[in-house]
């Protein structure tokens, strides 16, 4: 490997890569896939959120105890999706980190989109439709500063060319992949970024189990008193706890055509790039 480790002390090394996004677009599954692969070591808890948002990983010597048990692991990484985008982060890793390489996984950007909002309906952030919320977007970022950068930035978030020119200004290793051919070619998506990371490239993949299933909350003021204690004081395994037991399954509806073709006119305003990269037009 080309890369010069971060080095860590008694209370755990720092990561040597990082995957970096995009949110809802296979970060997790590519996560449980590398933490299986026996050169890498990936925390068991995901998404630390060290260099966009301190309520979640508050101190250094917290953020190095997520990678001690993985101090002799030859990659040591971590996957918070909300860095590719989070204004700030690809100057804050880099100052910390050094020009470590970087993954990035994307997917078709409208229904990255959706897929966010969803979220956000689900845990209670979320109040308007899907439309209206894509309207709202440039009078959020007015008057939510950065916690628009946390909830509601839907189009901005899916800009991807304009956020992978912004790190690719700041490391010379970027390795992009796409949630399709994830899905479509596990092994030969996987073995690209084993081998950009200079580890062994594998012969099978194993079949990970069904994961971020689609659900809503029971009741919605449970929701809102935790939204509003972890705005506060952060969130913890007791508000994971309760969360989950207020979920239950729900299958969202499908992106009608004429808010998907929206999307994609209003993402084409921002940053055509993307849409054209994508085939969206």
């Amino acid at each position: 490997m080309t890369s010069t480790p971060a080095t860590g002390d008694a209370a755990g090394p720092l990561p040597n890569f990082l995957l970096i996004g995009a949110q809802k677009a296979g970060s997790s599954t590519l996560h449980d896939y590398m933490s299986r692969h026996d050169e890498i070591f990936m925390p068991s808890r995901k998404e630390l959120h060290y260099f966009d948002d301190a309520r979640f990983t508050r101190t250094m010597a917290d953020y190095r105890q997520a990678f001690l048990p993985g101090r002799a692991a030859a990659r040591i990484g971590e996957g918070t999706p909300s860095y590719l985008s989070y204004p700030g982060c690809a100057e804050k890793i880099h100052g910390l980190l050094g020009d470590i390489p970087l993954v990035v996984i994307l997917r078709d950007p409208v229904s990255r989109m959706y897929s966010q909002y969803w979220h956000g309906v689900k845990y209670g952030r979320e109040t308007l439709s899907f439309l209206d919320a894509l309207k709202a977007e440039d009078a959020r970022r007015e008057e939510l500063g950065m916690s628009f950068y946390r909830f509601f930035d839907y189009l901005s978030r899916s800009a991807y060319e304009t956020h992978i020119r912004k790190y690719r200004a700041q490391f010379s290793r970027l390795h992009v992949c796409r949630l399709e051919d994830l899905s479509r070619d596990p092994l030969g998506t996987l073995n690209g970024i084993y081998d950009f990371l200079g580890v062994k490239t594998v012969s099978e993949v194993a079949e990970l189990p069904a994961s971020n299933s689609s659900r809503l909350a029971r009741v919605q003021s449970v929701n809102q008193a935790l939204n509003a204690y972890e705005d506060r004081f952060g969130a913890n395994r007791v508000t994971g706890l309760i969360r989950r037991k207020n979920f239950y399954p729900y299958k969202y509806p499908k992106l009608s055509d004429s808010d998907r073709q929206f999307a994609i006119d209003r993402l084409h305003e921002i940053c055509p790039d993307t849409v054209t990269t994508y085939g969206l037009r």
